[in-house]
């Protein structure tokens, strides 16, 4: 057993117009040491180094709520290296983009700009060492929000599926993607990321007629949620042609401001959709990181789904 001291460490994500979870009951446990809940009291208290954005001390003292991470990390010693330390105030980092990640999913996402690390002192108390600024989430204005807040039991459930992919499974891979699209405030970069996750999900493995297979296995994977396969289908389809001119560098004059946000909306309901029909299923999760379970899953989908 390792002897080395370590320190008990809070990565605190202050979550800004968090009115909405007044509605929840709180805190919101995602697992043992991720919670949503009221900031806490000693975080008010601490004093931030004169460097620290301006933003973060009115939020310091502003909002409700934060997203919580509670974690050992190894004390800075002649043996600890500050890459260590830095590797474990990442995996804190990761999971608040997972619990972003679960409500985004959900059709509410959080508005988190910066992530501090807190750590316990020699007095007793808490200093705040670091801050990152986080990847915001960048919600479509268009898209509806839920009538009702998630229920915790379904934002716990989706964020222990997202936090237990291996890192090279085809779902970590595509939820990836849809991490990088949902922060991307540029709409190309937006917009191909969306497409990089539905192609690792839904590409054929031998990569005939991309188009049509992709539109076809989207269609049949959405059908469960009540969405007309030749509507859906219709709508990959178009889409896949733009995503085609932007990556072929195809002037987009003829894109208008509307059609755009248009193509965007749509694009982000199908992707939440699918991540969300796979992640609430656990045979489904099984399924898609198999490479071969996944080709014979998708193209058995037209015959399942007549029979």
């Amino acid at each position: 057993m390792s002897t080395d001291p370590t320190t008990s460490c809070m990565t605190v994500a202050p979550i800004e117009h968090g009115g909405l979870l007044r509605r929840a009951e709180t805190p919101i446990v995602f697992d043992n040491d991720v919670t949503i809940a009221h900031i806490p009291a000693w975080y008010r208290d601490i004093k931030m180094p004169e460097f620290f954005p301006e933003a973060l001390r009115r939020l310091q003292q502003e909002v409700e709520f934060a997203v919580l991470v509670q974690y050992s990390s190894p004390a800075l010693t002649t043996k600890t290296t500050a890459t260590e330390v830095i590797k474990v105030r990442h995996r804190a980092y990761e999971n608040v983009m997972l619990v972003q990640m679960a409500f985004w999913l959900a059709g509410m996402p959080l508005d988190i700009r910066h992530v501090t690390d807190c750590g316990s002192d020699s007095r007793g108390g808490w200093e705040m060492p670091s801050v990152t600024s986080a990847d915001h989430m960048l919600y479509s204005p268009d898209a509806p929000s839920p009538e009702q807040f998630p229920s915790a039991a379904l934002l716990s459930a989706t964020y222990k599926t997202l936090r237990c992919l291996e890192g090279e499974s085809t779902l970590r891979v595509a939820v990836n993607m849809v991490l990088k699209a949902i922060t991307e405030p540029d709409w190309i970069l937006r917009y191909l990321c969306h497409w990089l996750a539905l192609e690792a999900l839904f590409g054929a493995a031998d990569g005939r007629e991309i188009s049509f297979r992709l539109s076809q296995r989207i269609a049949f994977h959405l059908r469960p949620t009540g969405r007309p396969a030749k509507d859906t289908f219709d709508k990959v389809k178009e889409g896949y042609t733009w995503r085609s001119k932007v990556v072929h560098g195809l002037r987009l004059k003829s894109l208008t401001e509307e059609h755009s946000r248009k193509l965007m909306n749509e694009l982000e309901s199908i992707v939440r959709d699918c991540v969300n029909l796979i992640a609430r299923n656990q045979n489904y999760v099984a399924v898609f990181n198999g490479r071969e379970e996944r080709e014979r899953h998708l193209d058995a989908l037209p015959f399942e789904s007549v029979s």
